[in-house]
């Protein structure tokens, strides 16, 4: 009896041990950069090899990196050692019930920023609110870029309080993307104007269809009559 309950105490702690090491491995997945090895001649993306996501899978040499801030800043290359740094202290506590505070912030916003702008150029030019989103996801990168006190971004973005909140707003922004991207609503609303046109076309055309109306049914027309006036029987 002794030796079935160490077995199955054993065993437990064995499926426990490896429940969290699978939830530890789901939770630190790779940073998936939309630009992909062509990117770089000498392919420096080593996708798979690399844990975490605070971990640079590639690095600048101070020409690249010259080059790279030329560009404006949703083309460029992202760079890890700039945007890991940021001035002042990190706040103790975010306030929020189950919400921690995020260590290197700058760097999370520009790593959710380049994943969205992977998916907005999956979708088409059509589509209108792709270039709404897209004009949206640079406002916050150039923020980002050109301020390193988190303090000075939190302000200058709009209906946010906290570096914590402009992540979570981003991080449901790619999970809209995806979604768009998997639904095509655009094809739908191709087909709804295709069937608005049709019925728009057929009603301003009535006026020169048959008796000018939408549905010809026989009926007496009374273009071209006169309204006379009916006679009125004599009175006392």
């Amino acid at each position: 009896m002794l030796k079935h309950c160490v077995s199955t105490l054993t065993c437990f702690k064995i499926n426990k041990v490896t429940s969290i090491s699978q939830f530890i491995k789901f939770s630190l997945r790779n940073f998936r950069d939309p630009r992909g090895s062509s990117h770089f001649s000498d392919n420096r993306y080593p996708s798979g090899k690399v844990s975490s996501p605070y971990r640079p899978q590639f690095t600048l040499t101070e020409e690249e990196r010259i080059e790279n801030e030329k560009l404006p800043v949703e083309d460029r290359a992202l760079d890890w050692k700039k945007y890991m740094k940021h001035k002042g202290k990190l706040k103790y506590t975010t306030g929020v019930y189950l919400s921690d505070v995020e260590p290197f912030p700058r760097l999370k916003i520009m790593m959710i920023c380049d994943i969205a702008l992977n998916h907005i150029r999956q979708l088409p030019d059509k589509f209108e609110y792709k270039h709404l989103i897209f004009n949206y996801i640079k406002f916050v990168m150039k923020i980002v870029d050109e301020n390193e006190s988190i303090i000075d971004i939190e302000t200058q973005i709009p209906n946010v309080n906290s570096a914590e909140d402009i992540i979570e707003m981003l991080h449901n922004e790619v999970i809209l993307l995806q979604t768009l991207i998997d639904s095509k609503p655009w094809e739908h609303i191709e087909d709804e104007e295709k069937d608005f046109n049709a019925k728009e076309f057929f009603f301003m055309t009535a006026a020169f269809r048959e008796n000018g109306h939408p549905n010809p049914a026989p009926f007496e027309s009374a273009k071209h009559k006169k309204n006379e006036k009916p006679e009125r029987p004599a009175t006392a």
